[in-house]
């Protein structure tokens, strides 16, 4: 079950969102894929679903307008998950009877639209993040960065 509040703010060349959830998990046994160290390449999502924690969590939004034809959006996100599964090291061996992971993440991306005729435009965006899983289970306690630039063309 999940609680949550949102809410949003436009202007003119803008706009901004804030979600506050708080998953609750009622029963004492979770789904989840089991983990053995080194031996699968499984990520968190694929055994780790939204219905096998709970905790607080927090997302933002922006969309900004900005000169010369720029568009900025940002996204940022936090969560603390407490799953009723063991934490391991990465030798198996359990350090803790319910894993705890503190996740933040932030992404921005900077566009521009540039239209090369009446019905075809191009676009040139960077995009740039980094997150932070900081877990008491070592196969997922890690920290990740990226950089990318794109090119589109669209009618």
């Amino acid at each position: 079950m999940t609680l949550g509040v949102t809410g949003t703010w436009r202007w003119e060349s803008g706009n901004a969102n804030v979600e506050l959830l708080y998953r609750l998990n009622p029963k004492s046994q979770v789904r989840f894929l089991a983990q053995y160290a080194n031996t699968s390449l499984l990520t968190q999502d694929i055994y780790n679903d939204s219905f096998s924690y709970g905790g607080p969590g927090l997302k933002i939004g922006l969309r900004q307008d900005l000169p010369y034809g720029l568009q900025l959006a940002v996204r940022g996100e936090c969560q603390r998950k407490k799953i009723l599964a063991p934490a391991l090291d990465l030798t198996g061996i359990e350090t803790s009877s319910n894993r705890v992971d503190l996740h933040g993440a932030l992404e921005g991306t900077l566009s521009k639209t540039i239209p090369l005729n009446e019905s075809i435009t191009l676009e040139i965006a960077f995009n740039s993040g980094i997150a932070r899983n900081k877990s008491d289970d070592a196969y997922n306690d890690y920290s990740l960065s990226f950089y990318s630039i794109s090119v589109g063309v669209g009618y």
